[in-house]
């Protein structure tokens, strides 16, 4: 998330300090029937989990070229009914090969046209259930093969596949990487370790 200060151009005085030193903070959105709805910003425990988790993922796979995380990335979800539909999962994970009829042209542009192998939405205080559960709906209609649901707070993380029943993992167990990047362990006590150098 970036922070900008916005001064007026125009203006004949100097900025003050406090207006200087007063970040204001870029509005997190998504796209539904076509109108952008403002999102809340993630918690600072959901930030650091999510971070954790799109490293784990990315140390996974750049060694075994299998695929690429990202994080907070606006995606295109087309919804037959909808005037225009993206979402920001809080990190996503594509295999390899990227299809060229995927890749932007433009890697400028806002939102990507991809359907991610594994789609994560992290739980902070301010979600909603209900929000949370439609979004993995839509992740899954759109072709995602997993879903992951973490919920910090608990340790433990939720994982939805199509024509599968949702499996929970934690607190203190492993999280599997399959289907999608078969053979990862993500040990959750780590995953949810408060923030600071790990303890030997």
């Amino acid at each position: 998330m970036s922070t900008a200060v916005l001064i007026d151009p125009g203006r004949k005085t100097r900025p003050t300090e406090e207006e200087l030193l007063t970040p204001v903070v870029e509005a997190r959105y998504e796209i539904v029937n076509g109108q952008q709805v403002e999102i809340p910003p993630m918690s600072i425990r959901a930030g650091t989990v999510a971070s954790r988790l799109t490293t784990k993922l990315n140390e996974f796979a750049d060694r075994r070229r299998l695929g690429e995380a990202f994080t907070e990335m606006l995606i295109q979800v087309p919804v037959p009914e909808d005037e225009g539909r993206n979402r920001r999962p809080d990190a996503f994970f594509v295999c390899y090969p990227i299809s060229k009829d995927v890749s932007p042209e433009d890697p400028d542009v806002n939102a990507w046209a991809v359907i991610p192998d594994l789609a994560i939405e992290v739980t902070s205080p301010t979600d909603r259930a209900e929000d949370q559960r439609e979004k993995v709906l839509e992740y899954l209609n759109l072709g995602v093969r997993c879903v992951w649901v973490v919920y910090p707070r608990l340790g433990l993380v939720d994982v939805y596949e199509p024509q599968s029943p949702a499996r929970t993992f934690g607190p203190g167990g492993v999280l599997p990487g399959d289907p999608v990047l078969p053979g990862l362990e993500i040990h959750l006590p780590d995953l949810f370790r408060p923030i600071g150098a790990p303890s030997s």
